[in-house]
């Protein structure tokens, strides 16, 4: 009886009940070794896995649901973080460290926000052009060129 590995599964097909295994143990463990012992998996298979362009989506896809979720989580809790952060940096007598560390929390945040709304709206802003110049025909090359002309 032969054992079926993610590399032989062909396209569109689900991942061996190991390997998948393999998948929760890597989240869960904070190294590769960590995780083929939790899941009684050989260290170098689980490294071979990682190479295999299924297994590696399938992990990705968890990792990232893992990472969603966690956000979630956070920004649910952000609200009262921030609260917690202004009561603090208006509290008269709290220590002016406290007071300090605080405000200064809220004000790198706020750059920090406002510096990643620039970059998604210029990136938006490129992804457009971008799909416009292939339908229009043109090669992102081409738009390059352009933009470097006097």
């Amino acid at each position: 009886m032969s054992r079926r590995l993610p590399q032989d599964a062909g396209h569109g097909q689900k991942l061996t009940r190991k390997s998948e295994a393999a998948i929760g143990a890597l989240l869960a463990s904070s190294s590769i070794s960590e995780a083929a012992k939790a899941c009684g998996v050989a260290e170098r298979t689980i490294r071979n896995w990682m190479t295999r362009p299924d297994f590696r989506e399938a992990y990705d896809q968890a990792r990232r649901q893992v990472l969603d979720q966690v956000l979630a989580h956070l920004q649910a809790s952000a609200g009262q973080a921030l609260d917690t952060l202004l009561a603090v940096c208006r509290d008269q007598d709290a220590r002016p460290a406290a007071r300090v560390a605080a405000a200064r929390a809220v004000l790198d945040l706020s750059v920090k926000i406002r510096s990643e709304e620039d970059f998604d709206a210029r990136l938006r802003a490129l992804e457009a052009q971008k799909e416009q110049t292939r339908e229009n025909g043109m090669t992102w090359a081409d738009v390059m060129r352009r933009a470097e002309e006097p």
